[in-house]
C-alpha cells in the first residue's frame, strides 16, 4: 500500500493528463474486465490482446484489444508477463477499447490480490483481493451486497487508524464504501480514523465516509477538520466533504468564513513536478472560498472583500474569492467595493490583479465597455452603471 509519486520522468513531457476519479472511470466504463494476457507475453506493446477472464461490467467477448496502456512520452508499449492476470477498466473512444488513462484503469493480479488498486484516485494504491474490489464496483454501480457492508463496518468498529498492511487497506476500503453508501448511525466507525497520528490519507478517506453518513453531528467533526488538521490534504478534504454533506450544519457560510484567515494557502499536489498527472486539489483557503460561493456568499461578503484586498500576489485564492463574490450579480453595491479594491499602476502584480477585476466586473455587471482599463470601470461605476 503506498501515496503515490510515479517513478522519474522526463522534464519535457510529451503528453500530460487528468486521472478521473475511480468511481467516474467505472461509471463510464464500457467494461470492467478481469484478462490474461497472452501465453507468450507482451513487450513493449501499443494494443494488447487479452483473454477475459471474467465480466464485472458490461458484455464482453472471449478477449478485448486494449490500447492507452503505456505512458506516452516513452518510446516503448506496455509489456506484460505470459498469462499475466490483470484487472481492466475500459472506456471505448473512437470504436477502440482503452484505458482512461496510462495511470488508471489496469491493475495486475497476482498472488491473490490486485495491486496498486485504486479506491478513489491514483494517488492512495492499495493491495486488496479481487471480490473486495468486485464487491466495491458494483457498489459504484449501485448495487451494494449489505452482508459486504455489515463485514466492513464491524472492521471499522474493531480496528484503528495505526493497523497496516492488509488490515489498514480493509480500513480505507470500509471507509470509501461508507462514502457511497453510509448511513448517519455509520459516522461513528469513521470518527476514530480521523486521528492525527495515523496516515492522512486514512482521514481524507474518513472526511468521504462522513460525508457519505450525513447528519448534524458529522458536520460539526467536518468543520473542526478543516480548521484544525495538521495536514492541508485533510483540510481540503473535509471542505469538499461539508459541500456534499446533507443536511448541512446550521450557519455554514458563516462558520467557513470564520476559518478563513487561518486556513493554508498553497494548492495541494501528491506527486512530483515531472509527473504527467495534473491532478491536483485547491488549498484548504480556496476550497473555503469555492463552497461559500456554492452555498451563498452574501452574508459573508465582508470576509470575500477581505480576502479580495489582501491577497499578494493575486493566484488561486484571490480567483476563488472572486468566483464567489460572482455569485452576487444582483448586490447594487458589489461593483463599487470591487472597483475601490483596484491596485495602484506602480504596486507589484498590480497589472494581473487589476485585470482580473476588470474581468469579474465584466462578468457580474454584464458589461464589457470598459474591458480590462481600471479607470474606464471607475467612471462606468461612478456614473451609475452607464456607458
Amino acid at each position: 500500500m503506498w501515496v503515490a509519486a510515479l517513478g522519474a520522468f522526463p522534464q519535457a513531457q510529451a503528453e500530460v493528463w487528468r486521472d478521473p476519479s475511480f468511481a467516474r472511470a467505472v461509471r463510464e466504463a464500457e467494461l470492467v474486465v478481469r484478462a490474461r494476457a497472452p501465453r507468450k507475453g507482451v513487450r513493449g506493446g501499443k494494443r494488447v490482446r487479452f483473454r477475459v477472464v471474467e465480466v464485472w461490467k458490461g458484455k464482453a467477448p472471449g478477449d478485448v484489444i486494449v490500447g492507452g496502456l503505456h505512458d506516452p512520452t516513452r518510446s516503448e508499449g506496455a509489456s506484460f508477463a505470459p498469462n499475466a492476470e490483470v484487472l481492466l477498466v475500459l472506456w471505448r473512444r473512437k470504436g477502440r477499447l482503452e484505458v482512461p488513462t496510462p495511470t488508471l484503469g489496469r491493475y495486475p493480479i497476482r498472488d491473490g490480490l490486485v495491486r496498486y488498486a485504486t479506491l478513489r484516485d491514483t494517488f492512495l494504491r492499495l493491495s486488496l483481493p479481487p471480490e473486495d474490489l468486485r464487491r466495491f464496483v458494483r457498489l459504484l454501480l449501485g448495487k451494494p451486497d449489505v452482508r459486504w457492508l455489515a463485514g466492513l463496518r464491524a472492521g471499522l468498529r474493531d480496528g484503528s487508524a495505526r493497523e497496516r498492511g492488509d488490515a489498514l487497506a480493509q480500513r480505507y476500503l470500509a471507509l470509501e464504501a461508507l462514502a457511497w453508501a453510509g448511513r448517519a448511525a455509520d459516522a461513528e466507525f469513521a470518527l476514530p480514523y480521523l486521528d492525527p497520528e495515523g496516515p492522512f490519507q486514512l482521514r481524507v478517506s474518513a472526511c468521504r465516509a462522513l460525508a457519505g453518513c450525513g447528519g448534524a453531528p458529522a458536520g460539526d467533526v467536518l468543520l473542526r477538520v478543516a480548521g484544525s488538521d495538521p495536514e492541508p490534504a485533510v483540510r481540503t478534504a473535509a471542505v469538499r466533504a461539508l459541500g456534499r454533506l446533507r443536511p448541512r450544519p446550521e450557519g455554514l457560510a458563516r462558520r467557513l468564513a470564520e476559518l478563513l484567515a487561518a486556513a493554508p494557502d498553497r494548492q495541494v499536489r501528491f506527486s512530483r513536478p515531472t509527473d504527467p498527472r495534473l491532478n491536483k486539489w485547491p488549498s484548504p483557503k480556496a476550497a473555503l472560498l469555492g463552497l461559500l460561493g456554492r452555498i451563498g456568499a452574501r452574508e459573508v461578503k465582508p470576509s470575500l472583500l477581505a480576502v479580495v484586498r489582501e491577497e499578494r500576489p493575486p493566484g488561486e485564492v484571490f480567483t476563488a474569492a472572486l468566483r464567489a463574490l460572482g455569485t452576487l450579480k444582483d448586490d447594487p453595491e458589489l461593483p463599487r467595493q470591487l472597483v475601490e479594491s483596484f491596485r495602484a499602476a506602480g504596486e507589484v502584480g498590480a497589472a494581473v490583479y487589476n485585470a482580473e477585476l476588470c474581468a469579474a466586473l465584466a462578468r457580474i455587471t454584464g458589461e464589457r465597455g470598459p474591458g480590462a482599463d481600471p479607470e474606464a470601470w471607475r467612471a462606468f461605476v461612478a456614473a451609475g452603471g452607464d456607458r
